[in-house]
C-alpha cells in the first residue's frame, strides 16, 4: 500500500491534540481509512445482523479516524483509543469483534496478536464467539486453529493469534500484543488492566483500544481513564498518542427529559434500529419507576456516572470550583439555619450553618468535633484521623465536650440571623433543652425516608446547578465525597455510607437544615 500524505478532513481535526499533531508532522492517509471500511463491509459478518454489515456513520468515522491518522514515520498515530458509550448505543462488542477481526487478518502487523480483556467468562464468551462466527462465515475455519475451551484462535500461515482472556491476573503477564481491546472497562478488575496495559509496548505499532460504559463508582482505572478522555477531548492536556470518543448526556443538565440530551449519549437515536419514540417510552417508565429503577436508566443508557444502590452521590470534582468564601459582615444580613449531627463516642459531631442568599441560592459552612483520646481507637481500626481536614476540631477526652459544642453553636446564634437548629433524634436532650433557654428555636428531627427525600433532592438539584457555595471546608467535601443513598419500597431516600470509613456527618448535619423546608416532616418535641 503506498502512503500519500494528506490533511485530515475537517470532522477528524477536532481537539487541541489534533492540531499539535498536524504541526509535529503528523497526517492522513486515505487508502488505509477506505480499506478497513471497504475490508469489514465485504468480509466480517456478524451473528447478530443478518447479511451484509453495513456500518453506520460515526462507526465509519471512528475506524477511520483509527487507521487513517498517522505518525510522521507512518505508524499508526494512536497508542491508546477510549470509546466510552452507552450500553446499546454504538454496538461496544460488534466494535471489538470487528477491530479483532481486522487486525488479525488485513492490518499488515507481523505476527499479529490480538487479546480482548473481560471481566468475567461470559462477556469474554460473547466476544469469542462473535470473532469465531466471522472467521467461520468468512470461509476461514480450515486456516485456523480453534480452542473454544481457552477462547483461543490461532492462523498458523500468518503466526497469528487471538485470546479472550478473562480476569485472572496471574497468567496474563508477559505477552506480546499488537493490539489489546478491553471491553466493558469499568468493571474489568485492576490486576488484569495493570498486567495488560503494557503488552503492547514491545510493538513497533501496538494499540490499546478501552471500551466501556459509565460505571457507578467514580473511582478506579477506567475512571481515571475516562477523566483523561475528558481532558483531552477540553483541551486541558496534549496527548497526540491518545484517542477519546465520548457519548454522554451532561453530567450537570438541569433536565433529562431534553431529547438532545438523550442523542449526545446515543448517536444512532431516531435511527430504524434504534427509534426514538421506543427510547422515549422507556425513559419516562423508568422515570415513574422510582429513582432507583430512574438512576439505572440514567447510568446505563445516558452514561452517567451513577447509582442509586452504590454510586457516589455527588460529584465533588468541582467542589472547589464553588468555594466562594463570605464574611460574616457579609452573612449577618441573610436567614440562617443551622444542622446538629451530634457523635456519640469516637463519631465526629457535625454543626453545618446553611444562608438562604435568595434566588434559590446558598452558603454552606461545616465544623466538626472529635475527641482527642478516640484517636488511639480510630487509628488500631484503620478509621480516618481527620489530620488532612480543616474544619475539624479535637476536644480533649474520651467523648465530645458538649459544653464546647454548646458554646459554639450559642456564639454563632449571636452572631448570625440563625432562625433555628435542627438536629437528629438521637441528639443530646439536654443540650437542645440549654439551647432553648437561651431563647433560640432547637427542633429535633426524624430521619425517616419521608423527612429526607424531598431535602435530598433539593440539595442534590442545588449542588449540581452551582447554587451552592461554600468556604472550601476539606470535611465537607470528604463528607459529600462518601454520600450514597437507600432507596425504600416507595422510591423515596434518604442518606448512607459503605462502611465506616465513610463519613458522612457533615453532609447530614447540613441536610437537615433543608429538611424544614419539607412538607411533612416529622419533629419530635423537646420535653419540658
Amino acid at each position: 500500500m503506498t502512503e500519500e500524505k494528506q490533511q485530515p478532513p475537517a470532522w477528524a481535526i477536532k481537539t487541541k491534540s489534533d492540531e499539535q499533531a498536524l504541526l509535529e508532522g503528523c497526517y492522513w492517509d486515505q487508502e488505509a481509512a477506505d480499506k478497513i471500511i471497504w475490508f469489514i463491509e465485504k468480509h466480517f459478518r456478524s451473528q447478530h445482523i443478518p447479511g451484509k454489515i453495513k456500518l453506520r456513520p460515526t462507526q465509519i468515522q471512528l475506524l477511520q479516524e483509527i487507521e487513517g491518522w498517522r505518525l510522521p514515520d507512518g505508524r499508526r498515530r494512536w497508542r491508546v483509543v477510549n470509546l466510552h458509550c452507552p450500553k446499546k448505543g454504538f454496538g461496544k462488542t460488534l466494535m471489538t469483534a470487528i477491530y479483532a477481526f481486522y487486525s488479525m487478518l488485513a492490518s499488515g502487523e507481523p505476527s499479529p496478536t490480538v487479546f480482548t480483556a473481560a471481566a468475567n467468562r461470559t462477556n469474554a464468551a460473547q466476544i469469542y464467539k462473535e470473532v469465531k462466527y466471522a472467521f467461520d462465515k468468512a470461509n476461514l475455519t480450515d486456516f485456523t486453529r480453534q480452542r473454544e475451551h481457552i477462547k483461543e484462535i490461532e492462523i498458523p500461515s500468518t503466526n497469528g493469534h487471538f485470546k479472550s482472556l478473562t480476569a485472572d491476573a496471574k497468567s496474563n503477564h508477559g505477552w506480546n500484543v499488537s493490539v489489546l481491546i478491553v471491553d466493558e472497562a469499568h468493571v474489568v478488575p485492576e490486576p488484569l488492566w495493570h498486567a495488560l496495559r503494557y503488552a503492547t509496548d514491545a510493538r513497533n505499532n501496538g494499540l490499546v483500544f478501552v471500551i466501556s460504559t459509565a460505571g457507578a463508582e467514580k473511582i478506579g482505572w477506567y475512571y481515571d481513564l475516562y477523566c483523561k478522555s475528558k481532558r483531552v477531548i477540553s483541551g486541558e492536556e496534549i496527548d497526540i498518542t491518545y484517542l477519546p470518543l465520548v457519548y454522554e448526556a451532561d453530567a450537570d443538565a438541569k433536565d433529562y427529559d431534553d431529547p438532545a440530551q438523550w442523542r449526545k449519549a446515543n448517536p444512532y437515536l431516531g435511527s430504524k434500529e434504534f427509534p426514538e419514540d421506543q427510547f422515549r417510552r422507556d425513559y419516562y417508565s423508568a422515570k415513574a419507576g422510582g429513582i432507583g429503577e430512574y438512576y439505572n436508566f440514567l447510568n446505563l443508557k445516558m452514561n452517567l456516572w451513577i447509582s442509586a444502590a452504590s454510586g457516589q452521590w455527588f460529584d465533588v470534582s468541582n467542589f472547589d470550583s464553588f468555594k466562594q468564601p463570605m464574611t460574616p459582615e457579609e452573612l449577618v444580613n441573610f436567614r440562617c439555619m443551622g444542622g446538629l449531627d451530634l457523635g456519640m463516642t469516637t463519631d465526629p459531631t457535625a454543626w453545618a450553618k446553611m444562608w438562604d442568599l435568595g434566588e434559590g441560592k446558598y452558603y454552606i459552612e461545616s465544623k466538626a468535633w472529635v475527641p482527642a483520646e478516640s484517636m488511639k481507637y480510630r487509628k488500631s481500626k484503620k478509621l480516618p484521623l481527620f489530620t488532612n481536614y480543616s474544619d475539624i476540631e479535637l476536644t480533649d477526652g474520651d467523648m465530645v465536650d458538649a459544653d464546647l459544642v454548646k458554646g459554639h453553636i450559642l456564639a454563632d446564634c449571636k452572631k448570625f440571623n440563625i432562625e433555628g437548629i435542627y438536629a437528629d433524634t438521637t441528639s443530646s436532650f439536654v443540650l437542645g433543652n440549654q439551647i432553648m433557654e437561651e431563647g433560640y428555636n432547637f427542633t429535633r428531627v426524624s430521619p425517616s425516608f419521608q423527612t429526607y427525600n424531598p431535602a435530598m433532592l433539593e440539595f442534590k438539584r442545588a449542588y449540581d446547578q452551582g447554587r451552592i457555595t461554600h468556604n472550601g471546608s476539606t470535611w465537607l467535601r470528604f463528607c459529600l465525597s462518601n454520600v450514597r443513598i437507600q432507596v425504600s419500597n416507595t422510591n423515596e431516600i434518604r442518606p448512607t455510607k459503605r462502611s465506616k470509613m465513610d463519613l458522612i456527618d457533615g453532609f447530614c448535619a447540613a441536610i437537615l437544615r433543608c429538611s424544614v423546608t419539607s412538607k411533612g416532616i416529622k419533629t419530635v418535641s423537646m420535653p419540658s
